[in-house]
């Protein structure tokens, strides 16, 4: 890495958005201390040893990384994918659109979450699945259609 771009120290940077990169490593993030927020969708992250630089971002006891967006990597495709992710960065609350919990996949918020911050979280997913819904029997209603 170059002393300029990345490299840089980036004292109050909390969200960071390179997808479409052609990223093949975390590596150039792991110095990134008040990084919250880690979204490298649509790059070439392929293992597991990929991601094990930013480990760090997620043990920390001030704010840590907390969401990561990684769909769309070689990794995605994974069958324990979102396990995993967990277990190398125990601070995430949501892995791409998902919210998870402290124990892992699927469980509850953890206590310490803002319970408004929750409520305005779920509504907005529940918006989400209503759209998805009627996207989908739009597109049904058009296949009979045709």
């Amino acid at each position: 890495m170059h002393p300029t771009g990345l490299a840089l120290q980036f004292k109050e940077l909390t969200t960071l958005d390179l997808s479409r990169n052609r990223l093949t490593s975390c590596r150039p993030f792991q110095h990134l201390i008040t990084l919250n927020e880690l979204w490298v969708s649509s790059n070439e992250i392929a293992t597991f040893e990929d991601l094990e630089p930013i480990s760090v971002l997620g043990t920390r006891d001030e704010a840590c990384l907390t969401e990561v967006y990684m769909e769309h990597n070689p990794i995605y495709n994974d069958f324990e994918y979102r396990k995993r992710l967990k277990e190398i960065i125990p601070s995430l609350v949501q892995i791409d659109a998902n919210v998870i919990g402290a124990t892992g996949y699927g469980s509850a918020m953890p206590a310490s979450r803002n319970p408004q911050e929750v409520v305005e979280q779920m509504r907005v997913l529940q918006e989400k699945a209503v759209q998805r819904a009627k996207d989908e029997k739009e597109k049904q209603q058009h296949q009979e259609v045709e």
